[in-house]
Protein backbone atom coordinates (compact mmCIF):
# COMPACT_ATOMS: atom_id res chain seq x y z
CA UNK A 1 0.00 0.00 0.00
CA UNK A 2 1.36 3.44 -0.52
CA UNK A 3 2.23 5.47 2.66
CA UNK A 4 1.16 8.67 0.74
CA UNK A 5 -2.28 7.42 -0.38
CA UNK A 6 -4.42 10.45 0.47
CA UNK A 7 -1.55 12.95 1.80
CA UNK A 8 -1.12 15.95 1.04
CA UNK A 9 1.36 16.94 -1.70
CA UNK A 10 2.96 19.47 0.48
CA UNK A 11 3.56 17.10 3.23
CA UNK A 12 5.32 14.65 0.66
CA UNK A 13 7.73 17.76 -0.61
CA UNK A 14 8.45 18.57 2.88
CA UNK A 15 9.25 15.02 4.34
CA UNK A 16 11.67 14.48 0.95
CA UNK A 17 13.16 17.87 2.14
CA UNK A 18 12.04 20.07 -1.40
CA UNK A 19 8.84 22.11 -0.50
CA UNK A 20 10.36 25.44 -0.17
CA UNK A 21 12.83 24.90 -3.74
CA UNK A 22 9.97 23.63 -5.37
CA UNK A 23 7.36 26.28 -4.24
CA UNK A 24 9.76 28.99 -4.90
CA UNK A 25 10.24 27.42 -8.70
CA UNK A 26 6.29 27.69 -8.72
CA UNK A 27 6.53 31.34 -7.89
CA UNK A 28 9.28 31.97 -10.22
CA UNK A 29 6.98 30.46 -13.45
CA UNK A 30 3.76 32.14 -12.49
CA UNK A 31 5.56 35.74 -12.57
CA UNK A 32 7.29 34.13 -15.80
CA UNK A 33 3.95 33.29 -17.41
CA UNK A 34 2.22 36.61 -16.02
CA UNK A 35 5.17 38.93 -17.52
CA UNK A 36 4.68 36.90 -20.99
CA UNK A 37 0.64 37.71 -20.74
CA UNK A 38 1.37 41.06 -20.42
CA UNK A 39 3.49 41.29 -23.52
CA UNK A 40 1.26 39.34 -25.70
CA UNK A 41 -1.39 42.16 -24.63
CA UNK A 42 1.05 45.18 -25.15
CA UNK A 43 3.09 43.48 -28.31
CA UNK A 44 0.29 45.71 -30.62
CA UNK A 45 0.62 49.10 -28.95
CA UNK A 46 4.16 49.69 -29.22
CA UNK A 47 6.31 47.27 -31.53
CA UNK A 48 9.85 48.74 -30.27
CA UNK A 49 9.15 47.77 -25.85
CA UNK A 50 8.02 44.26 -27.25
CA UNK A 51 11.21 44.29 -28.97
CA UNK A 52 13.07 45.16 -26.02
CA UNK A 53 11.44 42.59 -23.58
CA UNK A 54 11.38 39.47 -26.24
CA UNK A 55 15.30 40.55 -25.99
CA UNK A 56 14.85 40.06 -22.63
CA UNK A 57 12.97 37.18 -22.27
CA UNK A 58 15.76 35.46 -24.79
CA UNK A 59 18.90 36.33 -22.76
CA UNK A 60 17.17 35.12 -19.85
CA UNK A 61 15.71 31.79 -21.08
CA UNK A 62 12.66 32.31 -19.25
Amino acid sequence: MNKYSGSNFDDFLREDGILEEVSERARLRLLTLQIKDKTAESRDEDDTDYKLRNHIRVTTNW
